[in-house]
C-alpha cells in the first residue's frame, strides 16, 4: 500500500471548526463507528484484546504497555486533516498496523531536549546542536570549566527559572550545512551503521528502534532518496521531529523565541569558536575529534571511500527537497548560495 507524498508543514493541526463542519479527528471517530467488527481497537487493549497485532508491531509486551496510553488517542488526537486522510485510508485497506503508526507520530511533540552549558565562570549559556560536533564541544567546554553544568531534558526558560542571572548570560550555538547534517543523521542510522564494528552496534540499536517506532515511514532499509523525500512529508515535518532531523531554526530558539547572541557555523567551528572564547575571556578550547566516521573505519582510504560515497548521494533532486524542508535553517547560517 502507497501513501500520497505530503508537502512539507501540511494544514493547520487546529480541529476547532466555528462553521460546524467535522473536524479530521471527528472523520476518523465517525468511520471507525461502523467498523465494530474491527478487533483491534484501543480501548480494548485494555481487555486484552488487539494484544497480537501491537506485539507485531512493538514487538514485546512492554513497549505494548509504554504505547498504550497513545494508541487510545486514535480517535480524539488533534490529527492534521492529511494524516487523518491517511488514517482512514490505511483502515479502509485493512492496514492497521499503519493506521496505529500513523497515530504514533501524530500525538509526538517536536523533540527540544539538547544539551546545554551553564557557566557561571565565564557567564555563558551553549546551547548543542545533535550532528553539529556537539560532543566534541561539550568536552572542551567543560575543560576550561569543569564546574559548569551541562543541563539536559530542559527548555531556556526552565534553565531561567532555576538561574535567574542566566538572562543575562551570553549565548550561543553552532549550525551546520542542511546538506551534510541531513547525511550525518542518514550515515548514523543507516550508512555508517552497517559498518560499526558490533560493539557499537549494539549500543546505537536502541535510538535506531525508537525512532523507527515513534515515525511513519522511517524503515530499516531506506536509501538517501527516500530520507529526503520522507523529511518532506508530514510525518518528517516540524510538526513533530526529533531533535535530530528538527529545522535547526527552531531547535536553537531561547526563551520568547528569540536566537542565540552567536551562531557559528560548523564549517569554521574553531575560528568561532575563538572568537566565542575572546568574547568570554576564556581561554580557547580545544575541539577534540569526537563520534566521526574516523572512529569505525581502520584506514585513511577506507575513511575517504566512505566520504565520496556519502557524496555522490547528494543528487540534485536530494539538494531540492532539502532546501524545500530546511528553507529556514539555509537562511539562518547564511548557506543560501552554497
Amino acid at each position: 500500500m502507497t501513501y500520497d507524498a505530503l508537502a512539507r508543514r501540511e494544514e493547520s493541526m487546529n480541529t476547532n471548526h466555528p462553521d460546524g463542519s467535522t473536524s479530521p479527528g471527528e472523520k476518523v471517530e465517525s468511520f471507525l463507528a461502523g467498523k465494530a467488527s474491527i478487533e483491534v481497537w484501543p480501548d480494548r487493549l485494555e481487555q486484552g484484546g488487539g494484544g497480537r497485532l501491537a506485539n507485531a508491531i512493538f514487538g514485546t509486551p512492554a513497549r505494548v504497555y509504554r504505547y498504550r496510553r497513545r494508541l487510545r488517542l486514535l480517535t480524539s488526537v488533534a490529527l492534521s486533516p492529511v494524516i487523518a486522510r491517511d488514517v482512514i485510508s490505511a483502515l479502509s485497506c485493512g492496514a492497521f498496523k499503519d493506521a496505529l503508526h500513523m497515530t504514533i507520530t501524530a500525538v509526538q511533540q517536536p523533540n527540544f531536549p539538547n544539551e546545554k552549558i551553564v557557566s557561571r565562570t565565564y557567564k555563558y549559556i551553549w546551547i548543542g546542536n545533535p550532528k553539529v560536533a556537539s560532543k566534541s564541544l561539550l568536552a572542551a567546554l567543560l575543560s576550561m570549566d569543569p564546574n559548569a553544568e551541562i543541563i539536559r531534558n530542559k527548555s531556556m526558560d526552565d534553565i531561567c527559572t532555576l538561574y535567574p542571572e542566566a538572562e543575562d548570560y551570553y549565548s550561543f550555538a553552532f549550525v551546520r550545512h542542511p546538506f551534510h547534517r541531513a547525511l550525518s543523521f542518514y550515515s548514523e542510522l543507516w550508512f555508517a551503521y552497517q559498518r560499526y564494528p558490533q560493539v557499537i552496534r549494539l549500543r546505537k540499536e536502541k535510538k535506531r528502534r525508537d525512532l523507527f517506532e515513534r515515525f511513519f515511514g522511517l524503515v530499516e532499509v531506506c536509501n538517501f532518496d527516500d530520507y529526503c523525500q520522507w523529511l518532506n512529508t508530514c510525518y518528517g515535518s516540524d510538526l513533530f521531529a526529533d531533535s535530530h532531523f528538527l529545522s535547526q531554526s527552531l531547535l536553537l530558539r531561547l526563551d520568547g523565541g528569540r536566537l542565540p547572541d552567536f551562531i557559528g557555523r560548523f564549517e569554521n567551528i574553531e575560528s568561532d569558536l575563538s572568537r566565542i572564547a575572546g568574547h568570554l575571556d576564556m581561554p580557547t578550547p580545544v575541539l577534540p575529534r569526537l563520534n566521526t566516521m574516523a572512529g569505525w573505519q581502520t584506514t585513511p582510504e577506507a575513511l575517504r571511500t566512505a566520504q565520496l560515497t556519502m557524496a555522490t548521494l547528494l543528487t540534485e533532486r536530494n539538494k531540492a527537497l532539502l532546501r524545500t524542508r530546511y528553507a529556514n535553517d539555509f537562511e539562518l547560517g547564511d548557506y543560501s548560495s552554497a
